[in-house]
């Protein structure tokens, strides 16, 4: 059970922890759709974008999106040209070791679509409408990962739940263990206490077979062999265990004085 339990806690922790990562790669994605006034500014103004900037955008299309090559550059020249992406400034360095031949490609096209062209402002538009309906996977991606960090939530607290069972039921076994155990000492006692009783009552019978060896050797008294059967009697009656009444247990002390005299 204590496997099953690592097993299943493992297997929480570790989805808990892809969830997160995936909600913060969302969370980054949307960051870099926020505001970038100053190419806003500089593309209103009809200036050239500084190389700085052209590498840093090559770089995001590079790092986020090369698997999707056309639809990222169109996303991303768009998002720059309206001032939706916000370039981090640490991207820009990834073009210096970069040689990959998707990098070489990307750049072409960047370098070729980033300036004033005739019939720009319909491409612009459909780039926006694509740009828009990337934002509603993206926060669609976002409310998907929300729900398996709750599912791995409740999953955790179910955990904890039966542990907290587990822990219970054990505590529930010791204390039935204890009770066994008191029980078993009490039952030592008691037998304990019965074998002394029984070693009195040999050492009462051993008396009494003394006794009886004694009259068997005297000379027969008149009539006293009725009597000696009789306390023979009371004697295995009362060795047996059976109590016996007030006049048995004064005819027996009355013997007891005869044979005494």
């Amino acid at each position: 059970m204590i496997i099953v339990f690592v097993l299943l806690t493992a297997a929480v922790v570790i989805s808990v922890v892809f969830t997160a990562m995936q909600m913060q790669k969302a969370s980054a994605l949307q960051k870099l759709l926020s505001s970038n006034k100053e190419l806003l500014e500089s593309y209103v103004s009809g200036k050239s974008f500084s190389d700085r900037q052209l590498e840093a955008i090559q770089a995001t299309v590079d790092d986020f999106l090369l698997d999707r090559k056309e639809e990222a550059i169109n996303r991303y020249i768009e998002g720059v040209k309206s001032g939706e992406i916000e370039i981090p400034k640490e991207l820009s360095n990834a073009v210096q070791t970069h040689q990959d031949r998707h990098y070489a490609e990307m750049q072409r096209i960047v370098s070729s679509k980033i300036n004033r062209t005739p019939g720009e402002d319909e491409e612009i538009k459909e780039l926006r409408a694509k740009n828009v309906e990337l934002l509603d996977k993206i926060d669609s991606v976002k409310e998907k990962y929300e729900r398996l960090l709750a599912v791995g939530k409740n999953e955790l607290q179910s955990t904890a739940d039966k542990l907290t069972e587990a822990v219970q039921a054990a505590d529930s076994v010791r204390k039935r263990l204890k009770e066994s155990e008191d029980l078993r000492t009490q039952v030592e006692q008691d037998a304990a206490g019965l074998r002394q009783k029984i070693s009195d009552l040999e050492g009462e019978l051993a008396s009494v077979r003394g006794e009886l060896n004694y009259m068997k050797d005297k000379p027969p008294e008149k009539d006293i062999s009725k009597e000696i059967l009789e306390y023979v009697k009371l004697i295995k009656r009362k060795g047996s265990g059976e109590k016996l009444s007030l006049q048995e247990v004064v005819t027996m002390g009355k013997f007891e004085q005869r044979v005494l005299q």
